[in-house]
């Protein structure tokens, strides 16, 4: 290792110890895109922790780039020995009406997340996030006149709806990482090509407003101070308001009038994370309403868009948080298990994973989450959905079709859980296989069968 790759992992390691990120940690998930910043966490906390895990997104949004990154990923960690996890998001899929494909990706990583590491203690997700990226996330969080916690919203250690998340390269630069990578003789690192796109906001900032303040003279080391001064004024105001808050779920409006104004924002998002587990910022504008209608005229009964999920109704003396009736979308998915061994399901937190496999007589064909195929007939594409009217399944070793409706209610399952039932099909949207209810005839299992598939079924949550 060359003395310049030695400092930087030492100053790294150094920061890390310094703000207690691995502290009770004993578990650590890093989010891997392949590009320059991950690869240099991966590689830098391979050499000082054990019980690392590499999960890999796929967005579903970049065409053939996606799978040569996922490809990329996972020789990558293979050649290291590293557990890796390659998840299928179908970010245009999910996207809502309201949302950008960048908060659509952000919202079904967090949906993972949450259903990987929820409720397990010493578990922590890490990202590769750098101080270049604090500079660009104050401009943009600027630009949307975000207050001081919204301004330095890039912690060191933060804890987004029960997940732990770290940022341990937040004390390198961008220069420094990739002269890691390069005394480390690794070039071919991944390049997305979204990053120098000038339409979006994020890259006029790095490539444009950055560079031309620097060149003006200003100090980014004095930049970098001044940041951190203003992260320190916030984290002060959030424990002033955790302080005065307490644990209670129930706001009155006595008290919330009772507080300086700089506090409601975060006020009404404690009360709001724990209400619904929602600790998304509190929109400006929303504050300024509920502000002129309880220091004018108080109107009881009226309601404001708190998120995409919650309303909050004024009340005689105090707030209601209300959800909203949303409509959910239905599940539709083409799944090329060939090329993407897992594929996620965000509306239920279910994961389907392809594997193949030989024929063995130790093969057992009644595990009750996961079935074998033919490999040859079933083919490489599935189409993952819900029932449809008139779907009709011919059930393993019975000679006649049956109406899925009649199936699904007689299985032993409970209401929810038929409802939340999804179909796998093939390329012909013939039936394959009702996970918890029955499978088909299709491509079926005997000694002969040279190779098969094997897919299960996990409820991550």
């Amino acid at each position: 290792m060359s003395r310049r790759s030695s400092e930087i992992k030492d100053k790294v390691f150094a920061f890390t110890k310094q703000e207690n990120l691995l502290n009770d940690i004993s578990i650590i998930y890093i989010g891997f895109s392949g590009g320059c910043d991950s690869t240099a966490l991966v590689v830098l906390f391979k050499e000082i922790f054990k019980n690392i895990n590499v999960v890999h997104f796929n967005h579903g949004i970049r065409g053939k780039d996606s799978g040569g990154d996922e490809l990329w990923c996972r020789t990558f960690c293979k050649q290291r020995d590293i557990p890796f996890d390659s998840i299928q998001l179908n970010v245009p899929t999910n996207r809502m009406p309201s949302e950008s494909i960048e908060m659509a990706a952000r919202r079904l990583r967090l949906t993972y997340w949450k259903s990987r590491v929820t409720n397990q203690p010493g578990t922590a997700v890490m990202l590769a996030h750098h101080i270049d990226d604090k500079f660009e996330n104050f401009f943009i969080r600027l630009s949307r006149g975000s207050n001081s916690s919204g301004l330095t919203g890039l912690r060191n250690i933060s804890c987004v709806q029960g997940v732990t998340f770290l940022r341990p390269l937040l004390c390198l630069e961008k220069t420094e990482i990739i002269e890691y990578l390069h005394a480390n003789k690794i070039f071919d690192f991944r390049h997305d090509k979204s990053n120098t796109d000038l339409r979006y906001k994020r890259n006029q900032i790095r490539h444009r407003i950055i560079p031309l303040l620097l060149e003006s003279g200003l100090n980014k080391k004095g930049l970098l101070n001044s940041l951190n001064y203003i992260e320190g004024d916030a984290k002060y105001l959030e424990l002033l308001t955790n302080q005065q808050h307490g644990d209670s779920t129930r706001l009155t409006i006595k008290d919330l009038l009772h507080l300086d104004f700089a506090l409601w924002p975060r006020e009404l998002r404690i009360w709001k994370n724990i209400n619904c587990g929602n600790n998304a910022p509190i929109k400006g504008s929303l504050l300024k309403n509920l502000k002129k209608s309880l220091t004018q005229n108080v109107v009881h009964g009226a309601e404001f868009a708190l998120s995409d999920t919650h309303n909050i109704k004024v009340d005689r003396d105090h707030l209601i948080l209300q959800k909203k009736e949303i409509k959910k979308c239905g599940i539709d998915y083409c799944w090329d298990w060939i090329k993407q061994n897992t594929l996620f399901i965000p509306e239920l937190c279910v994961e389907l994973i392809a594997k193949k496999c030989d024929y063995s007589k130790d093969l057992n064909l009644n595990e009750h989450n996961c079935q074998y195929w033919n490999h040859k007939q079933i083919g490489s594409r599935l189409h993952i959905r819900q029932r449809k009217p008139g779907d009709r399944l011919r059930p393993f070793a019975i000679d006649k079709n049956i109406r899925v409706k009649k199936l699904i209610a007689n299985a032993k399952l409970s209401v929810e859980e038929k409802q939340n039932l999804i179909i796998i099909c093939n390329n012909k949207d013939d039936i394959l296989w009702i996970p918890f209810v029955r499978r088909s005839n299709i491509a079926i299992v005997t000694p002969d069968t040279p190779k098969l598939v094997k897919i299960t079924y996990n409820k991550l949550k």
